[in-house]
């Protein structure tokens, strides 16, 4: 079944309606002829499930107890939506919730304005993208301002207008020694430059903020609120295990996790770092993940080593070319 959303007041309603039609009908294809069940507490093929993972624990078939988990976990899954009872529509909820929206892409409007003129002052001798508001939850893409054929250069950027490992030291050195004594000690531990970035990132955004040359842009990427509420390094683990349980995506995302806590631990245990940028930032873990999100997220590659580079870095912000 495929379902194809637009928002217009009464769509929740009607998308509950499908999704509940397409969970019954699977469980009745599931139960091959079995009642479909009104209550999964009194669910006998979910009984036979359960039966069927405490014989595969107890003879250690490790690989079929996670097929079965995941049948569970479906299993309820199926059922909840299927018995789920129709909401009343809220009107006044639905203004408000569009109220926020608009709001949101308010703000967004201003901030891609100050990050157009940002990008104005490095004179880039191409440039036929401009970020705009997509909407929907998406946020931000990048929009061709002429018609582009398939090889067309559509952005030029020079050095300076890159964040690297380089363009960060160059810059520390032109602001904060102390700065660029720790970036300087931290691109001798590793080629790809993740902890220099992520630094340099935490200093402008938490210390500098609106004093930063980089605040235009940094202005424009999600907050940390914003990361809350979809980055899996965000996730506690009630949700994981409520959402994923079975699934083997669940193991990566701990495993990431647990990449990201040992970083922090380790970094946040170096004084002279705790000094530069503050306690108050080092030692914040929402703040450390974000920046974490934002080099994992955006990140792009050449001759070995990662950069962040504002406005390119939208255009892969949606699979279907304007």
């Amino acid at each position: 079944i495929e379902i194809r959303c637009a928002r217009y007041p009464g769509s929740d309603k009607l998308v509950r309606r499908v999704l509940r039609k397409a969970a019954r009908a699977l469980i009745r294809e599931d139960d091959s002829g079995i009642e479909m069940v009104i209550d999964s507490g009194n669910d006998s093929k979910m009984d036979q499930l359960r039966s069927q993972l405490l014989e595969a624990r107890e003879h250690g078939k490790e690989q079929l107890a996670i097929a079965l988990q995941f049948r569970i976990e479906e299993r309820k899954i199926l059922v909840s939506v299927a018995n789920s009872r129709e909401i009343p529509h809220d009107d006044n909820r639905l203004d408000q919730s569009m109220m926020h929206l608009r709001s949101n892409e308010t703000e967004l409007d201003e901030s891609i304005l100050e990050f157009k003129a940002f990008v104005e002052t490095f004179g880039l001798p191409v440039n036929k993208i401009e970020p705009k508001v997509v909407g929907n939850g998406i946020r931000i893409g990048a929009f061709a301002t002429e018609f582009l054929n398939v090889g067309d250069a559509y952005i030029s950027l020079p050095p300076t207008a890159v964040i690297g490992v380089d363009t960060a030291l160059a810059h520390a050195s032109k602001t904060s020694p102390d700065l660029e004594f720790l970036l300087r000690q931290y691109s001798k531990q590793q080629r790809d430059g993740f902890n220099v970035l992520l630094l340099f990132l935490l200093h402008e955004r938490f210390v500098l903020g609106k004093k930063s040359v980089w605040w235009p842009y940094l202005n424009l990427l999600p907050k940390v609120s914003d990361l809350r509420d979809f980055h899996p390094l965000f996730f506690s683990e009630q949700e994981i295990d409520k959402y994923l349980a079975g699934s083997d995506v669940r193991k990566y995302i701990y495993r990431y996790q647990q990449g990201a806590s040992e970083r922090h631990k380790a970094i946040a245990s170096d004084i002279f770092a705790a000094q530069v940028l503050g306690g108050d930032v080092l030692l914040d873990k929402n703040k450390f993940y974000w920046a974490c999100a934002i080099l994992d997220g955006r990140s792009i590659w050449w001759e070995g080593e990662r950069h962040i580079v504002p406005l390119l870095d939208l255009v892969n912000a949606d699979g279907n070319g304007k």
